[in-house]
């Protein structure tokens, strides 16, 4: 694979041919290969002149999961045509090993990642919820990008943004910029308080208690899940 590399530095006219063949080694089926695609790429992703070709990569394959059967091109095949077949775990990560992989470098991608998840089904968007740990302590609590998308909330993507929640604050407390975006979502826009729970920490005494009431109506699951 270091020879592939060397390639796309050293042939400048093939380049983007062999950085396909590299990208669509992203999402092999042997961790391994996949592992140290994703490496590579990230190191090319720094370049700018090979940035936005991956980025777009990225973004395509990010974009199928908007159909509601996998496209046969997640099978070797050349048309983009969906086929009969479920999405099945390991096809959805297909679609997000790359684009999962260059968040932490670009977080303006979650914008889009959240539109995605917004018109996926529910089993893509179990899987998302499931992968997306990572990523997002990648990026980190006070990235600007990540509280822009918890100050505004896409509709249909309130799983998404509580899962980032949690993420973020499981093992670290939740900062006053963090606290500040949650409290103005919850009482501006979507008083849901599965949203303050993340940061009950940060709030003040009275905000508890107030939210309380709310607090142990909420199905048990839904508490034991949120720790």
């Amino acid at each position: 694979m270091s020879t592939l590399c060397d390639l796309i530095f050293k042939r400048p006219s093939r380049q983007f041919q062999y950085l396909h063949v590299l990208l669509d080694l992203s999402s092999h089926e042997k961790e391994k290969v996949r592992q140290q695609a994703l490496q590579f790429i990230k190191r090319m992703y720094e370049r700018d002149q090979l940035r936005e070709y991956v980025e777009k990569f990225a973004f395509n394959y990010l974009q199928l999961l908007v159909h509601p059967n996998p496209p046969s091109v997640l099978f070797g095949a050349d048309k983009d045509t969906e086929v009969a077949a479920p999405w099945t775990e390991e096809t959805i990560k297909q679609c997000l090993y790359l684009y999962l992989a260059l968040l932490p470098l670009n977080h303006k991608l979650i914008h889009e990642l959240a539109s995605v998840y917004t018109e996926a089904i529910a089993d893509i968007k179990r899987t998302v919820l499931r992968v997306i740990e990572h990523p997002i302590r990648g990026m980190g609590m006070n990235s600007p990008e990540l509280l822009l998308l918890v100050e505004n909330c896409p509709k249909g993507a309130e799983t998404l943004v509580t899962r980032c929640l949690h993420s973020l604050t499981d093992k670290v407390p939740p900062s006053p910029e963090l606290v500040k975006r949650v409290r103005d979502l919850y009482h501006k826009r979507l008083p849901d308080v599965r949203f303050l729970i993340p940061v009950l920490n940060g709030l003040e005494k009275k905000e508890v208690i107030q939210a309380l009431p709310k607090l142990i109506k909420l199905n048990p699951i839904v508490v034991k899940e949120s720790h």
